[in-house]
């Protein structure tokens, strides 16, 4: 039993080392996009026949393709109670957007101006042979967690733990 809790604790300190999130996205989790943000579907599939876990990694990655508009961040902080841990373009008074090119690169743009541009690869991983897959997203360095809850809305971020959860609307 010893053995085993000290392999796991290994195993977890050399995934944090690494920047290797180990959160577990809930796959049941029904995550709707709010009126105010719908745009028309790039991508019309209905929200009942969408299933991200059943995904590789090239579908996952040629759906990542396009410009996104950040849509709003949920800020995980123990001392950051709601409404206070949500911020948006309204509340911030700039607007973000992302660019994934199809030669692995994403273009960050801060109200139409370029701020950066990062070499960027997803994958699939999990820390222990029995815990499920999740998909990550690495840009520059840093991994963050991936998940779409529709072809035209996604969410990347760090807020399982003090850490924040920015979520994208596709433009084109």
């Amino acid at each position: 039993m010893k053995i085993i809790l000290l392999a796991a604790v290994i195993l977890l300190s050399c995934c944090f080392i690494y920047n290797c999130n180990t959160t577990n996205p809930v796959s049941s989790d029904k995550t709707t996009i709010p009126d105010e943000e719908k745009s028309p579907a790039v991508i019309d599939i209905p929200d009942d026949e969408f299933n991200y876990d059943s995904l590789t990694v090239e579908e996952i990655t040629a759906m990542i393709l396009g410009e996104w508009e950040w849509t709003h961040t949920i800020i995980k902080d123990r001392g950051t109670p709601p409404p206070y841990n949500k911020i948006t373009p309204k509340t911030e008074g700039y607007k973000l957007q992302r660019i994934f090119r199809p030669d692995s690169v994403v273009e960050y743009y801060k109200d139409g101006a370029l701020t950066g541009s990062y070499n960027y690869f997803i994958r699939k991983g999990r820390v222990l042979p029995t815990d499920p897959w999740f998909t990550f997203i690495a840009i520059g360095g840093f991994s963050y967690l991936l998940k779409f809850y529709h072809p035209n809305y996604m969410m990347y971020g760090n807020g399982f733990v003090d850490g924040a959860d920015s979520y994208f609307l596709r433009k084109r």
